[in-house]
């Protein structure tokens, strides 16, 4: 029976593999010429009877449901894909076109049905500007009818890291080389995998069938209906729920998985498989994910009331990854950094970025996959909510870690020092072509929608706030919605606010306030607000804006006596509270900076919260004094108030042991080293040592058990030049160099003693160590962090040699490429090589990762950020003059070149004043 059967499963297999090469071969001498489009019209201008010149879908075309077959063909060094898709679409008006969508595949087979009958094609054709394969058929297709489009395909398995595309790993264990297949299609690379209608707005129900060879699991969104034999075999699905084309998943391995069940579901008796898969040797690093993904799994369902739809839930870590993860539904991919944790060799911090990528993907199984977006203007939708959702989870599942106040430096502070340029853009904003579409997946999607999520939640209250999100998923289930929609059911709900009048404030224009708060006479506060603008020459007006820079303002505040309260600023000018009891008071707006607005109050105020903050910091909760802190730093940047200010104000930190506060203090003066460090003051800028050591050496100092803010003290005394912290970071370096057992540097401290100690020891002996033990390593965690120290090292030629391993996939993986060069530009003394060296490259990663790419477009903003001369800001014009094609990077160009003017005028308006108040002290 055995050998009946492997017989019968090849010959099916490998007649469908030839099946689709004949038929392709036939069609391809028998159809009409299909390369160019047909006489009558030119793409210059859009022309009626001419879809295909629009870069979306002609709103007449519904797709319902699609028959897929793939066979990726990755064994014996083969690299090629073959595959046959049928696609059932209503067509709701009479056509003669229809479109779908394909990209860097080689057609082979095109027909039709109409109503079950077969239809004559009188030409296919490409048009690649909008990435279309174009049917025109012989006579009208009726209005209200089925159209049944078959094809065959194929495509290349090679293609980069987005589509479906060949993977590999060595296996420790064994010492074999693996392959693998995978699949990231999110947010346009669908129609890289199978032809399809490839837009957020259109869902359909999918029956896939991946064939494969027998030592090889497959995997999709769905349980596998049939399962397969031994022999050249063939998985196929149950067929999916409705889904958008970038959720469809296909991966092929020999990974091994651990199992376990959730609590709640939908089916078989409210309860169903979880399963993580990894490479087989490193399957003893899933369990963590495993466990905190069925809490979240759980918490989501019981939060959204609505249950998980599908019957089985995957996450699985795959070796090459071009993103942290991504939500497929029901088989989540991730990077392996980003889900695998070793309880010996990775760190708290790990841990806790392993739950928020699992949270927030998690979260996608409600927002974005069961509700999505109707277009990509409404990113947000998706990545605002899993965003802010993760914190939800993760303060369920690890109260112990203080979440909540972790959004204020990870989420809040960053966005908002991003969001305060004149380039930068509304939360919804029009995108048409596929580059902008990979533009919008940055931080005012993900961050800012998060945080202003947050403060709708926060003036809303919890249970309104939960009851219209409820309401909203049950409305919406399996359809798209627009942010309009949102607004609707939250409006329902909320008793004292008009929630779209309110957030089309903060959705539809770029930015936020800064509220001033003056003090007037009968005890009497008056508060006005400004749109916050970090460089003072760009003109706060610009671009314009319908609502004219003016939020409405949800305004909170606490005084000393301990009321609290809520106001609304809805005009620039003008509100007024009686609140103050005596001089001697005072009162913090924004309590616990749950809004999205900076707070700026008298210079007497100011100084008495520094004052407040050094002798009873405790009065304050810990984000409102991390607000407070945050808040000075930023209008210090702005020249809107003074840095001796700001570092008066800090110096309350030698009485801080929170880490979060530390952590807003670290990223305020970061940017002043930064711009110093090539400043005849640096030296005495390194006073700023002092406030660390200060903490680091207080022996009553209990909290300096907290990892994480163990390490950020470690890391600012190394970073402002601590002889005596560096001397002893460096010693345990240089031990761990000499040791092949690594057990004498704590693991969370390693993040800080690895580069420093590169950075101050590591000379080519030592940095050979580094790399033996980056390529040895198994856990993904300690791997970046070795890649991170190997970038540190002070030698321009071992700098030469990563950068020449960064373009060898067979040394670095190719999802690590940009990590190399990102880690590299935290080195000041590799500033100018890596520049040259980009620039020298700059055809050649064009040619590797296309101008679509919004890693490539995030390249050189990312490491030009520090510029601060007019000559650097003359060098990068000369660039992008010699490339004008920005691509997905178009706008980062123009944050990029407001960001280097804003350096400039920065050192020209803050170099001496600093350098004075460090000679003061």
């Amino acid at each position: 029976m055995e050998t009946l059967v492997n017989k019968r499963t090849l010959l099916v297999t490998l007649g469908f593999v030839l099946a689709v090469v004949i038929v392709g071969l036939i069609a391809g001498l028998a159809r009409p010429s299909c390369h160019d489009p047909p006489s009558g019209g030119t793409a210059a201008s859009r022309v009626d009877g001419q879809p295909w010149l629009d870069h979306r879908l002609p709103p007449y075309l519904i797709p319902v449901h699609y028959d897929l077959r793939l066979f990726p063909d990755f064994y014996d060094n083969q690299t090629r894909f073959y595959g046959n898709v049928t696609i059932r679409i209503n067509v709701t008006a009479t056509a003669q076109h229809l479109l779908v969508h394909c990209k860097a595949m080689n057609i082979t087979r095109t027909e039709l049905k109409v109503d079950g009958r077969p239809t004559q094609i009188d030409a296919v054709f490409p048009h690649e500007p909008n990435q279309y394969w174009v049917i025109q058929t012989a006579a009208d297709i009726p209005a209200d009818s089925v159209a049944e489009v078959s094809m065959s395909f194929d495509g290349s398995l090679t293609n980069g890291l987005v589509g479906l595309y060949r993977s590999t790993y060595l296996n420790s264990k064994t010492g074999q080389r693996r392959y693998l297949v995978s699949s990231k299609f999110q947010p346009t690379d669908a129609r890289k995998a199978f032809p399809c209608l490839d837009e957020p707005g259109l869902k359909s129900t999918f029956n896939v069938t991946l064939v494969h060879r027998p030592e090889y699991t497959a995997l999709s969104n769905m349980p596998a209906a049939l399962p397969y034999s031994q022999g050249l075999v063939e998985t196929t699905f149950q067929e999916s729920v409705p889904m958008v084309t970038y959720l469809a998943c296909f991966v092929i391995s020999d990974f091994a998985f651990k199992e376990g069940v959730t609590k709640s579901g939908f089916w078989v008796f409210l309860s169903f498989q979880f399963r993580v898969f990894a490479t087989p040797d490193r399957i003893n690093q899933t369990q963590y994910s495993l466990d905190f993904g069925i809490k979240s799994l759980d918490y989501f369902t019981d939060y959204f009331g609505v249950p998980y739809p599908l019957p089985k839930m995957d996450m699985i870590a795959i070796p090459d990854f071009a993103s942290g993860a991504m939500e497929h539904w029901g088989l989540i991919t991730y990077r392996e950094s980003s889900m695998l944790f070793h309880d010996q060799q990775s760190s708290l911090a790990n841990k806790i970025r392993v739950a928020s990528v699992i949270a927030h993907e998690i979260a996608h199984m409600w927002f974005g996959n069961l509700v999505t977006m109707k277009w990509w203007d409404d990113l947000w939708l998706n990545e605002g909510f899993a965003s802010y959702m993760r914190y939800k989870a993760m303060e369920v599942i690890h109260p112990e870690w203080n979440v909540p106040d972790d959004f204020l430096i990870c989420d809040l502070h960053v966005v908002m020092e991003k969001d305060a340029a004149v380039t930068s853009h509304p939360i919804v904003v029009p995108v048409a072509h596929p580059d902008q579409i990979n533009e919008v997946f940055d931080p005012i999607s993900y961050s800012k929608g998060a945080s202003v999520i947050r403060m709708l939640e926060a003036f809303m209250g919890h249970d309104q706030f939960k009851e219209g999100i409820r309401n909203y998923m049950k409305a919406f289930e399996f359809k798209t919605t627009v942010t309009d929609d949102l607004w609707h059911y939250l409006g329902q709900v909320s008793r004292t606010a008009q929630i779209k009048a309110i957030m089309d404030t903060w959705t539809r224009q770029m930015g936020y306030p800064v509220v001033r708060v003056e003090y007037g006479a009968e005890r009497t506060l008056t508060l006005s607000q400004h749109r916050f603008v970090l460089d003072e020459n760009e003109d706060p007006r610009s671009p314009p804006s319908e609502y004219n820079y003016i939020w409405s303002t949800p305004v909170t505040y606490v005084t000393s006596k301990g009321d609290t309260s809520l106001l609304w600023l809805n005009s620039k000018q003008g509100e007024v509270i009686k609140c103050i009891r005596s001089v001697n008071n005072w009162v913090k707006f924004n309590v616990n900076q749950t809004g999205y607005y900076i707070t700026d109050y008298p210079l007497a105020k100011w100084q008495q919260f520094g004052r407040l903050m050094s002798r009873i910091p405790r009065v304050l909760g810990t984000a409102d004094r991390t607000n407070l802190i945050g808040d000075i730093f930023a209008l210090a940047k702005a020249g809107q108030r003074s840095y001796s200010l700001a570092l008066d104000v800090a110096k309350s930190m030698r009485n801080e042991t929170e880490y979060v506060p530390w952590r807003a203090f670290s990223m305020g003066i970061s940017y002043v080293s930064t711009m110093l460090y090539s400043s005849v003051y640096y030296g005495q800028w390194q006073y700023i040592q002092k406030y660390a050591n200060y903490l680091i050496q207080a022996p009553h100092c209990t909290p300096l058990t907290h990892r994480a803010l163990k390490v950020t003290l470690v890391s600012l005394a190394c970073l402002h030049g601590d002889q005596e912290t560096l001397n002893n970071v460096t010693d345990v370096f240089q031990r761990w160099i000499a040791s092949p057992n690594d057990s004498n540097v704590a693991i969370g401290l390693r993040t800080v003693v690895f580069p420093y100690g590169m950075y101050e020891a590591g000379n080519a002996d030592e940095w050979n160590v580094v790399w033996e033990r980056y390529q040895a390593a198994t856990v993904p965690q300690e791997k970046r962090r070795l890649l991170h120290t190997l970038t540190l090292t002070r030698r321009t030629w071992l700098l030469n040699r990563l950068l020449s391993y960064s373009l060898d996939e067979s040394k670095i993986r190719g999802q690590d490429f940009f990590t190399v060069l990102i880690y590299m530009s935290f080195n000041r003394l590799a500033e100018g090589l890596l520049w040259d060296w980009v620039r020298t490259h700059w055809s050649a990663l064009v040619d590797r990762f296309g101008l679509h790419s919004r890693y490539l477009g995030r390249l050189v903003p990312a490491i030009v950020s520090t510029f601060n001369t007019e000559f650097q800001l003359e060098q990068l014009k000369d660039f992008w003059k010699k490339y004008p094609e920005g691509g997905a990077g178009e706008r980062g160009r123009h944050q990029t070149l407001e960001k280097i003017r804003a350096n400039i005028a920065w050192m020209q308006v803050n170099e001496a004043s600093i350098g004075k108040w460090l000679s003061d002290q």
